[in-house]
């Protein structure tokens, strides 16, 4: 890659962040109403990628759209991102459905809230992905970087995980 100082290599990592920089905000200019409102939204992403980590912005970007979906929505979108952060290991989808789907203080796995993998995806607005092998998994691991450091994940989720884990082997 070529600039104003010189010639020099772009490494691998490098060239997946833009990537995922660029195909997370495609999905943020797509859904503007009109053209000005596309302009003005890349204005705002110009400023905000100056002033500071361009993935940084664009992640509480989506946090905030996450934010504005109904409460259970946003409820279960925070489940699947506390699940996908914490986890020692990737989870299948099912394993994941099963997870937040577990009603607190029940004793046994209710069916009628049993999360379909479409919703769960949907709700997580562009921060989870699911892969070819039927695991599903947070975009990057600069998502769960940026969740734990700006403390997305709520400082208990330790203990509702484990909690969670007792009621489905119960």
């Amino acid at each position: 890659m070529e600039c104003k100082y010189g010639t020099f290599r772009t490494s691998g990592i490098a060239k997946f962040v833009r990537f995922l920089f660029l195909s997370l905000n495609i999905e943020h200019f797509c859904g503007q109403s009109t053209v000005g409102y596309m302009l003005q939204e890349l204005k705002e992403l110009r400023k905000s990628t100056s002033e500071d980590n361009a993935l940084d912005s664009t992640y509480g970007r989506i946090i905030v759209t996450i934010k504005r979906q109904s409460k259970n929505r946003v409820a279960m979108a925070l489940n699947t991102l506390c699940w996908l952060t914490k986890a020692r290991r990737t989870l299948t989808i099912e394993e994941l459905r099963i997870a937040v789907s577990i009603v607190p203080n029940s004793s046994e796995l209710k069916e009628d809230f049993l999360a379909d993998w479409m919703v769960l995806t949907d709700i997580c607005a562009s921060l989870v992905v699911i892969d070819d092998n039927g695991t599903i998994r947070l975009a990057h691991f600069t998502v769960q970087e940026y969740l734990l450091r700006r403390n997305e994940i709520p400082a208990g989720a330790d203990s509702t995980l484990a909690i969670a884990c007792t009621t489905h082997l119960a």
